[in-house]
């Protein structure tokens, strides 16, 4: 079962009219890396929006675990949230941290225990290559 299922998406830019999504699918299964690529102005950032529920996405058309997204209440997109992950092309790194704390500091914003912070940020950063660069202060990084 997918975690994130995206059923005949469609939208416009409302100042516009333009159509941006015309019956959208698409299937995220859980821990899947899913990349967003295309050129400026066709939708990447306000897709992201929608499964984020920055956005409220149309009726019907995103779910999570089969549920309809766009019905979560405040605290059930805040629950969301945590299971899934999204960077940015423009991400904002903290420039006096280093790479491993300003990966672990969203984390330690919701809570989580140190030890388990811990461990993730050492999964996460040897999933990228880059647990060489954990004390590293993310200046220093290209």
């Amino acid at each position: 079962m997918p975690l994130i299922s995206i059923e005949g998406l469609t939208w416009r830019y409302p100042k516009t009219n333009t159509a941006v999504f015309e019956g959208l699918e698409c299937a995220i299964q859980p821990h899947d890396f899913c990349f967003i690529v295309g050129r400026s102005g066709v939708g990447k950032t306000t897709l992201v929006k929608f499964l984020i529920r920055q956005l409220q996405p149309p009726k019907k058309m995103i779910f999570h675990a089969q549920e309809d997204i766009a019905r979560f209440t405040r605290d059930e997109v805040q629950n969301y949230r945590r299971k899934i992950g999204v960077i940015y092309q423009d991400f904002k790194l903290i420039e006096w941290k280093t790479v491993a704390e300003n990966v672990a500091y969203p984390l330690e914003i919701v809570g989580v225990e140190k030890e388990f912070v811990d461990q993730k940020v050492d999964h996460v950063l040897s999933l990228v290559g880059l647990d060489s660069k954990k004390g590293t202060n993310v200046t220093y990084l290209s």
